[in-house]
């Protein structure tokens, strides 16, 4: 599956495997299916199961083979393949011909879904073309709209930053793409000659995976007219068995085999309840019977649902999350609701089938007592935890100077203030400078511009032997490792290259608490930018 494309028929054959076996007990005897397959591929938010589509996960596996040709062109396999077959057109632009291998027109299929996905993030600019790729958004591929004149129609990124910086040309934006300048300023070119990369738009390290290639093929089989339904809310995440959640979802599907459901299946059977005559429905199984409402009527909670022919099963499954248990149940935090669905379908099954009947009180014993058991199995031992202090102030190397980092943020402007803080191998305060900058597009893009600030500076000073501290756990841990994320491609790439110009040079962490003066310079760079009057 990962290598080969698989024939449509036998996808359905898999499909019809893992069907059967999610609805037949019995491999020898074959039940009825209650829940169309489309349906059970759905995520679990959307009301599905999460089962895998077999087409379209054998389509994200073969992506994966076309990422690693598109990021190394010259592995034995990109050799191999690409020499053969892209002698005229580049792999992301080439065609299948009839002269080419199943294995090969896998991959050109696995390679049309990667190109759903595909966007550039601007380092110099010099390789994308402002009109023909994505480059306008680390979320999704977005292209500007044209149509483009005849001077601008082969322009590239790189002609609207000015010469010699990483700032962009305002003027330049303006002329050519008006609509899109608050987009362009969010995205920070880089300042040390880094080249555009074509990245993976759907995971934050910019890598293809099949996991979430395979989340971007399905959106477009998702329904347009998905139910609003709570569903992690109200069944997945309910601290409760898995039996238990299962079947909650089931009564949502209206996957129950009730004497209606039975009856609109073609099934002649008397549909009516087995204790009150009335015809048997979801609704009045769990809830209007006469010995469903007794049994809801004992249950020590509040907010229990009231019997009543108008409620649909939303209503019922909604109204048993707001249930609050008595000290009578015993029950800490588990909720009693789905125990109680879960023993009125039970005994309504013994009654039909086996003939044995519980009477209410019995029932509520019953539900009761299952839940306490289960609560009981499911804790956890509690682990004592010691008191927490307040962090100690990271110890600054004796032969070098520190630096204290960090950024500001404004989410309604957008706006950015960074501040930071050398000190002598002393510990005491040499310098220490503030900036600001507008369009940022989060807070780890401010904290990531106070750093790469902070390193210029040093190298401007001759700090050439530093420690560099940031509040931001995130940022630390990026710059203390190979990996990297699409908002912080062309920033980490500058961060890691200034480090080269130090003769040492390391990253921590330091808690907000200890790092009081770079966070008051940000702060107030910051103030200055949103109120400029203010500020002066």
């Amino acid at each position: 599956m990962s290598c080969f494309m698989l024939p449509a028929s036998l996808c359905k054959q898999i499909q019809s495997l893992l069907t059967r076996f999610w609805w037949d007990a019995n491999p020898e005897k074959r039940k009825m299916c209650w829940v169309a397959w489309s349906k059970l591929t759905l995520p679990k938010n959307l009301g599905g199961l999460g089962f895998r589509d077999i087409e379209c996960f054998n389509q994200a596996l073969l992506a994966k083979i076309a990422w690693r040709l598109v990021q190394d062109p010259n592995s034995l396999l990109g050799q191999t393949l690409l020499g053969k077959y892209c002698h005229s057109d580049p792999f992301l632009r080439a065609s299948s011909s009839t002269s080419g291998s199943h294995g090969w027109r896998g991959i050109l299929w696995g390679r049309d879904l990667l190109l759903t996905g595909l966007g550039w993030t601007i380092g110099n600019g010099a390789s994308v073309k402002v009109w023909e790729d994505p480059w306008l958004s680390n979320l999704s591929p977005s292209i500007p709209m044209g149509p483009p004149t005849l001077h601008n129609r082969n322009m590239r990124v790189h002609e609207l930053i000015l010469p010699h910086s990483n700032e962009w040309n305002i003027q330049a934006i303006r002329q050519h793409l008006p609509l899109y300048e608050d987009f362009i300023l969010q995205l920070i070119p880089s300042s040390l000659n880094k080249e555009d990369e074509l990245v993976w738009l759907g995971e934050k390290s910019g890598s293809y995976t099949s996991k979430s290639g395979y989340a971007l093929s399905r959106i477009t089989s998702y329904p347009h007219n998905i139910d609003p339904f709570p569903w992690k809310k109200t069944i997945w995440n309910l601290k409760t068995s898995p039996k238990l959640r299962s079947f909650l979802w089931k009564i949502k599907s209206a996957a129950l085999p009730v004497g209606s459901a039975l009856l609109a299946r073609g099934i002649q059977i008397d549909p009516r309840c087995k204790r009150c005559g009335e015809v048997e429905t979801p609704i009045h199984l769990l809830l209007t019977c006469t010995f469903s409402a007794r049994v809801w009527d004992l249950i020590p909670a509040l907010n229990k649902p009231v019997p009543s022919s108008d409620l649909s099963i939303s209503e019922l499954l909604l109204c048993c999350t707001t249930m609050t248990n008595l000290p009578p149940t015993g029950l800490a935090s588990t909720p009693v609701a789905p125990w109680v669905l879960w023993h009125l379908w039970k005994n309504r099954n013994q009654l039909v089938f086996d003939n044995k009947s519980w009477s209410e009180a019995e029932l509520t014993l019953k539900v009761l007592k299952d839940a306490r058991s289960w609560e009981e199995a499911s804790q956890a031992p509690v682990k004592t935890c010691s008191p927490r202090n307040r962090p100690p102030l990271p110890q600054q190397p004796s032969t070098g100077y520190a630096c204290f980092t960090d950024g500001a943020w404004d989410p309604n402007s957008i706006n950015s203030g960074q501040g930071w803080v050398f000190h002598d191998p002393n510990g005491v305060s040499v310098e220490h400078r503030s900036s600001n900058r507008s369009h940022v597009a989060s807070p780890l893009v401010a904290e990531a511009l106070a750093v790469k600030a902070a390193l210029l500076d040093a190298v401007a000073f001759g700090f050439f032997r530093l420690n560099v501290f940031s509040d931001s756990k995130s940022l630390v841990n990026l710059l203390n490792s190979s990996s990297s994320t699409l908002e912080l491609h062309s920033l980490l790439f500058d961060i890691r290259a200034l480090s080269c110009r130090f003769e040492v040079i390391s990253f921590g962490f330091i808690p907000r608490l200890n790092n009081v003066k770079a966070d008051s310079l940000a702060k107030a760079a910051l103030f200055s930018l949103v109120n400029p009057l203010r500020g002066e």
